[in-house]
């Protein structure tokens, strides 16, 4: 089986490499050669790098390939609207491009990884049938690229995964990453109401299992040839619970601030679709997480 992966340097993608079957064929992309050396696997990968931001990008793939995993996401996605053409290029652009190649090198399922932050928040548990509310140019992107995959569901199966709050060894300035900075330097965490914005974290190798079981035959099947399912944690945690157990994993209390009012909505996932989909599922809790993070890897390399 060849397994073709995006974005195999960052953090799922890393995870997804460790996990891979060393009896599978993995092509994995790197926009940065540089990067290469810090990906490691448990099998051999065949390594080609490749700007995605090219639309000739395709060229340079193989000729036939069994599955698709499309990790890659656009590192300025926050730069908008300065970055914006950027951001298309790799999270809608280069979408279209695989799903061109994923038909003429006849790959049986494709793989991708989109984000809760398409869904309105709630304080309920989002389903996969929540209402949507793209609030950023990436969330709109995302989902932007969710509806041309559905297009192709009559040609291969495809999964369309909406991850939660991920984190993971040598994650940079995302969420949790940044809460770790600020508590290990002694800097307040802000906290709205009385916990804050309520998530449902989920290690990445917890989400590496989940991909690389849908990128797998016969692991499991969607309900639809386009199976839509919410990837996060079991725990439903606020910011201030967050910030609590990285203060025992760190041996450092945190300092809050505390603005007025009600806890707002957040993104905590619905996991009944995931358990039933996926049986027998590893979780990492997040205490557990917190802790192998932070011995993995210095704080700087947690946080950088």
């Amino acid at each position: 089986m060849t397994i073709l992966i995006t974005g195999a340097t960052g953090l799922i993608g890393r995870a997804f490499l460790e996990m891979a079957s060393p009896d599978a064929d993995t092509v994995a992309l790197a926009r940065d050669p540089s990067t290469i050396p810090l990906a490691s696997s448990r099998g051999p990968v065949d390594w080609l790098a490749v700007d995605l931001r090219d639309p000739g990008f395709a060229r340079a793939l193989p000729r036939r390939a069994d599955a698709i995993v499309h990790l890659a996401q656009a590192r300025e996605y926050r730069e908008f609207p300065e970055r914006a053409v950027g951001i298309f290029d790799v999270n809608l652009g280069a979408t279209a491009r695989l799903l061109d190649y994923a038909h003429r090198a006849g790959v049986e399922r494709f793989v991708f990884a989109s984000t809760a932050t398409i869904y309105q928040p709630s304080h309920a548990p989002l389903t996969e049938r929540s209402p949507i509310q793209c609030t950023s140019y990436y969330s709109a992107s995302k989902r932007a690229a969710e509806l041309l995959i559905g297009q192709y569901g009559q040609l291969f199966r495809c999964w369309l995964l909406r991850i939660f709050t991920v984190y993971g060894v040598g994650q940079r300035d995302q969420l949790i990453a940044n809460l770790v900075r600020r508590i290990a330097g002694d800097e307040p965490v802000a906290i709205q109401g009385h916990s804050g914005l309520p998530l449902s974290p989920i290690h990445a190798a917890d989400v590496a299992q989940v991909v690389l079981r849908a990128a797998t035959p016969g692991e499991a099947t969607p309900e639809s040839r386009c199976g839509v399912v919410n990837v996060g944690g079991y725990e439903q945690l606020g910011i201030r619970d967050l910030a609590e157990e990285i203060g025992r994993a760190l041996g450092a209390a945190p300092r809050f601030v505390f603005t007025a009012g009600d806890d707002p909505p957040g993104f905590i996932a619905d996991r009944a679709l995931l358990d039933r989909t996926f049986s027998g599922l590893e979780s990492i809790s997040f205490a557990d997480g917190i802790r192998r993070v932070l011995a993995e890897g210095d704080i700087a390399m947690s946080t950088r």
